[in-house]
């Protein structure tokens, strides 16, 4: 089972508050997104499949006229939340990094850590 490593020593309570909170909401978003998407597109033409990505068929969802126009609304909403924890999420990202200084931006991109 994956850990994520733990947050760094020096962060303040609420800030493990928030980031545990927006760590929740990406995965919300990311199993709303596509199943509203899905809900959208099953009625769009009554009935018919449609391709993943060439790699196979997903069926259409059996799913009324108001129910795909609700997801069509909630998609585009969650949409709009995904792009905004998104923001969120670098912006914290390059506070730790370049403010902080605290190797938060290093532990998730290694790459950026300077030779010792």
């Amino acid at each position: 089972v994956y850990r994520p490593p733990p947050p760094p020593a020096k962060s303040a309570a609420w800030e493990r508050a928030v980031a545990g909170l927006a760590h929740g909401a990406f995965y919300l978003l990311l199993l709303a997104l596509p199943i509203t998407g899905w809900m959208l597109v099953s009625r769009k033409p009554v009935g018919v499949a449609f391709s993943w990505l060439g790699v196979f068929d997903v069926p259409a969802l059996p799913i009324s006229r108001a129910a795909s126009g609700a997801a069509h609304s909630a998609h585009g909403l969650l949409g709009y939340a995904m792009v905004g924890l998104i923001v969120l999420h670098v912006c914290a990202a390059l506070r730790h990094h370049f403010v902080l200084r605290d190797g938060t931006l290093t532990r998730m991109i290694p790459a950026l850590a300077r030779p010792k």
